[in-house]
């Protein structure tokens, strides 16, 4: 990510700087989504053995498969299945108007090392770079394909390496105990939910619509969590979504907080350190 043009691509954002913005940007998204074959049990697990025909007929509606493609498959064999590529495709098909270039990591190559070396690759081509990551998480740690790495020593990694983030979304559970790591690294803008992060389906889709189109960073989060309430609200005729999907604990749980060093940062605006 290009704070400032100098010949080694690095930076300290030192007391006494500040930070200006610039249009002038070339910006790359990389979307990194792997549930581990886990959905973390549950009542959304609970709910869809409950109602297996309705879920699958909700399923093959936003999925725009067939019902019977997911014979004898599990909740969790679903979202692998069609799930992860249903939600790149459709980050994919938002972003494309704005980013330059979308890389998309899942199943096997939604590893640490590989999204370690895509960074590495693309900081060096001075791409500001912001970061979609649908994974679990555990306050201190975030579970990609391959293991369970350390946030501190991940985002240490980065800095080592001179790699810069514009920003993150993320879906992790605990992910508001990270955002004080990634901060630390001088990240412009992340989130991160309150505890166990139940709503994760539609919120990365949203998220990314709203900030392309025009909202803060802040209000494309906040906004992002609410849509998918409402979204999951609008198959309470077919599903008791208000028993299994969206009970008070939780919209509680999956509350979202952000931080970084400008939580309105626009799309269009990009870091340069003065």
């Amino acid at each position: 990510m290009v704070y400032s043009c100098n010949k080694d691509n690095s930076v300290d954002i030192s007391e006494g700087d500040r930070l200006s913005y610039t249009e002038d940007g070339k910006p790359a998204l990389v979307i990194v989504i792997e549930n581990n074959n886990s959905l973390g049990g549950g009542l959304i697990e609970v709910g869809f053995n409950l109602y297996r025909t309705e879920v699958i007929n909700v399923l093959a509606e936003i999925f725009n498969i067939a019902p019977t493609d997911m014979d004898s498959l599990s909740l969790t064999q679903i979202v692998d299945k069609f799930g992860e590529d249903w939600q790149i495709n459709e980050i994919r098909n938002i972003a494309a108007k704005k980013y330059n270039k979308i890389i998309s990591l899942t199943d096997n190559d939604a590893t640490g090392f590989a999204l370690l070396d895509t960074l590495k690759y693309l900081s060096k081509e001075n791409y500001n770079i912001d970061l979609i990551v649908n994974l679990h998480g555990g306050g201190q740690s975030i579970w990609f394909s391959d293991n369970s790495y350390d946030i501190i020593h991940f985002t240490s990694k980065l800095k080592a390496n001179n790699i810069h983030i514009r920003s993150l979304y993320q879906t992790c559970c605990f992910g508001s105990e990270m955002i004080d790591d990634w901060e630390a690294i001088d990240i412009i803008s992340v989130n991160g939910s309150s505890k166990f992060n139940s709503l994760a389906m539609f919120s990365p889709i949203f998220f990314i619509d709203n900030w392309t189109n025009g909202s803060t960073y802040q209000n494309a989060v906040h906004n992002a969590y609410q849509m998918e309430i409402e979204k999951i609200q609008s198959y309470r005729t077919i599903l008791p979504v208000m028993e299994y999907l969206i009970t008070d604990d939780i919209k509680v749980e999956s509350k979202q907080f952000v931080g970084g060093l400008n939580i309105n940062l626009l799309w269009g605006d990009y870091p340069v350190i003065i």
